[in-house]
């Protein structure tokens, strides 16, 4: 789960660079113009609006999608893994719809999973709203066809977690001004979404956090394979049927659930798959045969 802090920092230590670069340019105006305070007003005209509008628009933007597809992906992934060790009949790839949503019908028809029981499903759902925005109009809600969902979203900040929201309402009575974390501004072309670095950062922690909790769900219905009473009585409907045809076992079937067993290895937390020889770290590459670092990938596969 480290990729979703090391991206937490990213979005972070990146929108430092805006402030540099406004000092930057401030002393600028004085070496470039030092007797022309009009020519200086219009450099500034210029350069401020770049500053407060145009570079932090499109690196938020650029985090938000980067934040969503590190989601989606390893969701992806996940699936893989459960259709690989347990022989299942159906693929994630083979549904339709968005990565996240063939990903989640998956895990609800075969892992007997119940995105209602994950806390952050709400602020997810969410993210792909405001993701498909961002992706397929720009941000300009005239175009989007999810125009009303988004001023709603808006409006009632349902696209922050209530910790979030509460610590937001608690600070904003302090300061006696409004923070904006997904609002809109009017420019030229319309009305248009604007992320703040704030809402990149809070939606790393969903994705993160989201991950643990299907994980932790994924092992609540995929119980240790070692009780097989347990495991049996334990599965899902879906899941016996995959395994024998049928929601009971059939007699002299091995009931083999997929552990996922959260253990720490210095900072990395690892999760395992023992019985299909699978281990899979924080900070790798998910490959066969040992890790690969450095990729995009959430782990590693070790055979055997």
């Amino acid at each position: 789960m480290f990729e979703f802090n090391d991206l937490g920092d990213y979005i972070w230590k990146f929108n430092k660079h805006i402030d540099a670069i406004r000092e930057e340019e401030i002393s600028k105006l004085d070496a470039y113009f030092p007797d022309d305070p009009k020519l200086r007003a219009y450099r500034w005209l210029d350069e401020s609006r770049k500053l407060d509008h145009s570079f932090p628009t499109a690196l938020n933007y650029s985090f938000v999608v980067l934040v969503y597809i590190t989601l989606e992906t390893r969701l992806l992934r996940i699936c893989s893994l459960l259709h690989e060790s347990r022989k299942l009949p159906l693929r994630a790839k083979d549904l339709s719809g968005s990565g996240l949503e063939r990903s989640m019908a998956f895990l609800e028809k075969l892992g007997g999973l119940s995105r209602q029981r994950l806390p952050l499903w709400t602020q997810i759902r969410k993210l792909a709203t405001i993701r498909n925005c961002i992706v397929h109009t720009s941000g300009f809600l005239e175009y989007s066809n999810d125009k009303k969902e988004l001023l709603a979203l808006i409006k009632d900040q349902s696209y922050l977690s209530k910790e979030n929201r509460e610590r937001l309402d608690a600070f904003e009575r302090k300061e006696k001004r409004v923070v904006p974390v997904i609002t809109t501004v009017q420019v030229q072309c319309g009305e248009r979404l604007f992320a703040a670095q704030k809402y990149a950062s809070f939606a790393c922690c969903y994705g993160r956090d989201f991950l643990m909790s299907v994980l932790e769900e994924i092992k609540s219905s995929w119980p240790d394979p070692d009780d097989k009473q347990a495991a049996s009585a334990s599965l899902h409907p879906q899941q016996k049927r995959a395994a024998g045809g049928s929601d009971q076992t059939r007699s002299g079937d091995e009931v083999r659930p997929v552990r996922f067993e959260k253990t720490r290895r210095g900072r990395e937390g690892v999760s395992r798959f023992p019985h299909a020889g699978l281990q899979c770290s924080g900070s790798d590459t998910l490959t066969r045969g040992g890790p690969r670092r450095g990729g995009a990938g959430l782990a590693h596969i070790q055979s055997g």
